[in-house]
């Protein structure tokens, strides 16, 4: 729907860019007068189904005994009708063609959308850097080179600096990202939040 958008844009003033597929539903509302002050811009939708893995993000150290959490982007792209009923994708994460982690997920009817991925460090089978595997299993579509994407993660035996707070501040927080950031080594922070208990938190 374009002409409630358009009508709100008309009134504030200066130039109005439509960037669109076609697809409007209400084209016969707006205004003649509006339509002449827009410049449209027509992007054809494209006529197959693509999903696709946009980025994955995480810690890029972590030490054997941490679990790693990933933030994976995915999302789809095409016209509707080629999906052939597909509502759910697998996102996985391997090594060398082990499966470490999976998930099933909602596909988007378009767009982008972000969930997350946990794994413990344990499951990687050596120290140092290793290459994660991420990718969008269960879909076809015919554009498979975008199913995937690679993921450098440096797990440590131990940790190198382990940080501790009492009381729990911004400053130390700031701390030991600049260590992890400067040192390049993995950084635990423990903070006692209750202190007459004695118990320190992760």
């Amino acid at each position: 729907r374009l002409a409630p958008a358009l009508a709100a844009a008309a009134g504030r003033g200066g130039p109005v860019i439509v960037v669109t597929d076609g697809a409007v539903d209400d084209a016969g509302e707006v205004a003649p007068d509006v339509l002449r002050r827009v410049r449209v811009v027509a992007l054809p939708r494209p006529a197959f189904f693509d999903a696709f893995l946009v980025s994955v993000e995480g810690p890029r150290r972590v030490s054997v005994g941490d679990t790693i959490r990933l933030t994976v982007s995915y999302g789809t792209a095409g016209m509707r009708d080629a999906r052939s009923g597909m509502r759910d994708g697998l996102l996985t994460v391997n090594i060398a063609g082990r499966r470490l982690a999976s998930r099933t997920v909602p596909l988007p009817d378009s767009g982008v959308v972000s969930t997350e991925l946990t794994l413990p460090a344990s499951r990687i089978p050596r120290p140092g850097w290793t290459a994660l595997d991420v990718r969008l299993e269960g879909v076809q579509d015919p554009e498979p080179r975008d199913d995937a994407r690679v993921f450098l993660v440096e797990v440590s035996a131990l940790p190198s600096i382990v940080l501790l707070a009492a009381p729990p501040d911004w400053d130390t927080r700031f701390l030991a990202r600049t260590l992890g950031d400067v040192a390049r080594v993995p950084v635990r922070g423990f903070v006692q939040v209750e202190p007459r208990a004695g118990r320190w938190r992760d």
